[in-house]
């Protein structure tokens, strides 16, 4: 694994908050699915009082603002363009879940940030989603039935909430920028 700067996605103890607010960052492009993850999305928010922040540019755009658009989630989606890197620990720190429905990742940069930061991570099973079961909520690909019941039922369980959160977070803590600094200096060292 490639770790993150722990000190900049400071880890946050933070209770659930209504309204329980979301955060998708990634490239709006057909692997990171995003049609999959606003359906869930709709099916959540009709339950829970919800936003959802998605934070992105790409080629699917206009198509995911008419889905939006379809699914009546204009008052419930924000929509941003990319941001400086530095910009994106305030998002972790306002964000309860980091919803990602990638058909495909290698690790994904922002599941460890956002579990770094105290963010429950909920997705499909790609990444470190598929790694690390016990320290997300991750689904089949294109599930997003499944993965809104999961994360409603997360979301009603007062203990399994944090618990799935301290759990991701001692993976990152474990893994940061200092640890793979150090894994790739004793490589190099030949050790």
């Amino acid at each position: 694994p490639w770790g993150i700067d722990t000190e900049m996605f400071l880890y946050r103890e933070k209770k659930l908050q209504r309204p329980v607010r979301f955060l998708h960052i990634g490239n709006l492009h057909p692997v990171k699915d995003q049609q999959t993850l606003l359906k869930a999305f709709k099916i959540i928010s009709e339950e829970v009082e919800s936003t959802l922040t998605i934070i992105g540019e790409g080629v699917l755009k206009s198509r995911i603002l008419t889905i939006i658009q379809e699914l009546h989630l204009q008052d419930r989606v924000t929509m941003l363009n990319p941001l400086p890197y530095e910009q994106l620990p305030q998002y972790y720190d306002e964000a309860d879940i980091l919803l990602h429905t990638s058909l495909s990742e290698g690790q994904c940069e922002v599941v460890t940030e956002a579990m770094s930061a105290g963010v429950l991570v909920c997705g499909t099973e790609v990444g470190l989603m598929s790694d690390l079961p016990d320290s997300c909520i991750s689904v089949p690909l294109r599930d997003h039935k499944l993965l809104a019941q999961l994360v409603l039922h997360v979301i009603h369980d007062a203990g399994k909430f944090p618990a799935i959160k301290e759990r991701a977070h001692r993976w990152s803590e474990n893994h940061s920028i200092h640890w793979t600094v150090e894994r790739l200096s004793e490589l190099y060292r030949g050790i």
